[in-house]
């Protein structure tokens, strides 16, 4: 390799080298060592913007030790064994909307130059989607954050709760953190898992990177399911000015939809900031997806900028709120019937008590009574001879309309009107 292209490889002393990778490469299952991520992450710093398709890539082996803070020479030896095995690295990637799965090796190529000490490797031509061009649902971060870092784990963790660095907080279950880690056989005790993979991390992110983390774990029972880990970004992080125009905001299925759409952390939070009514946003979001449209993330803003959706989406809001009115009014109705039907029970049985009380107390004229509603009932059945049915019900033994009688003639006035007895209760 001639020295310009040893040049290539090198940084401008000063410049800070940034890794980008898609988050869903991000969250790849990967069983790499330490070194073999240092040696993959050295490799991804290189890509630029740009750049529309890969290149062979140089990584000079002492300029990476140097960068691990790796000293001995004897790393030589183990440096080119790990690169050997790189070359075997296998991941499963989502693609079509994480219905489909592709899955190819991390390089295409490794080759080991002893004479030079350098490392040249090839990345797979398959994973151009998840680290050229990259226009959303990306990733960041500083190498120097990550490359002083001993445990492989520790990177991993912290490139994961990195890309939540904004929301400030992330859900994982513990049976994904160990596939993404490849740990599905390995520390089964929660114990052991937490003091050989979790806490290192928690200290390496702490000691080297630009985030501090804290978690609680969350349990089914007595066993521990998932972790909920709470990410704070250091005050002397370099990029804490973007961090303090980044608007806070709480994550949920739809946000995660969003990112995974392709929209960044940045511009969802702009989005809920601006529009406010995540319903709104929901609605469109639905309608845009409904278009199947080749970039969704694209069409959606589109869609929101250009109110595509803002006169279904008030129809909507108008025939929802004529569907609340209807169902308050049924409410409401149906509140009065039970007010109502209640009120019927307390008269009758008011009622009642009325209609014994003076049926004791009219004892001595009962006779006289009976005869005079005999004949009352007489004349309706002259003008209507209907009432005979009830007349035939009061010899048959049903002293019902009798007793209405004797209420009616003897009684108040509240004690046979529903009407008069509601003002009667009323003024008590």
């Amino acid at each position: 390799m001639t020295s310009s292209l040893l040049v290539m490889t090198k940084q401008a002393k000063g410049q800070v080298k940034k890794v980008t990778r898609h988050n869903d490469l991000i969250e790849a299952k990967m069983d790499l060592s330490t070194m073999q991520l240092r040696i993959f992450l050295g490799t991804v710093v290189q890509i630029k913007k740009e750049d529309v398709a890969f290149k062979p890539y140089q990584i000079v082996i002492k300029e990476l030790l140097d960068d691990c803070g790796v000293k001995s020479n004897n790393w030589y030896e183990t440096l080119r064994e790990e690169a050997e095995s790189l070359s075997e690295v296998k991941l499963k990637l989502p693609v079509e909307n994480k219905k489909d799965f592709l899955y190819t090796n991390l390089f295409s190529s490794v080759r080991y130059r002893n004479n030079l000490g350098v490392l040249e490797l090839s990345f797979d031509p398959a994973l151009k989607p998840y680290l050229l061009q990259l226009k959303g649902n990306f990733t960041t971060y500083e190498l120097q954050y990550v490359f002083p870092m001993k445990s492989q784990y520790s990177i991993r963790l912290y490139e994961l709760l990195r890309q939540y660095a904004t929301f400030g907080k992330r859900r994982f279950s513990l049976e994904n953190l160990r596939y993404i880690f490849s740990l599905e056989d390995k520390y089964p005790n929660f114990a052991d898992f937490k003091k050989r993979v979790i806490e290192p991390a928690k200290k390496e992110c702490t000691k080297h990177s630009d985030i501090t983390f804290s978690y609680k774990s969350v349990k089914q029972g007595r066993k521990v399911v998932a972790l909920d880990f709470l990410i704070t970004r250091k005050a002397n992080s370099k990029d804490i000015e973007a961090q303090q125009k980044a608007i806070p905001i709480a994550h949920s299925d739809f946000v995660q939809e969003l990112l995974d759409a392709g929209l960044s952390e940045q511009r969802v939070s702009e989005i809920l900031d601006a529009y406010k009514k995540e319903d709104y946003l929901k609605f469109v979001w639905e309608k845009t997806k409904a278009q199947k449209p080749k970039k969704l993330d694209s069409f959606f803003l589109k869609a929101l900028k250009d109110d595509y959706y803002q006169g279904n989406y008030a129809g909507l809001v108008a025939q929802k709120q004529k569907e609340q009115k209807k169902q308050e009014l049924q409410k409401e109705r149906k509140a009065v019937e039970q007010v109502q039907r209640e009120f019927d029970i307390q008269f009758n049985a008011f009622y009642e008590r009325s209609a014994d009380r003076i049926e004791k107390e009219t004892l001595s004229s009962r006779l006289e009574d009976k005869k005079e509603f005999e004949s009352l009932l007489q004349e309706k059945i002259k003008k209507n001879p209907a009432w005979q049915i009830s007349y035939d019900s009061y010899i048959s033994g049903d002293m019902s309309l009798f007793r209405n009688f004797l209420v009616k003639k003897y009684g108040k006035e509240y004690e046979h009107s529903k009407e008069a007895y509601r003002k009667f209760i009323d003024k008590k």
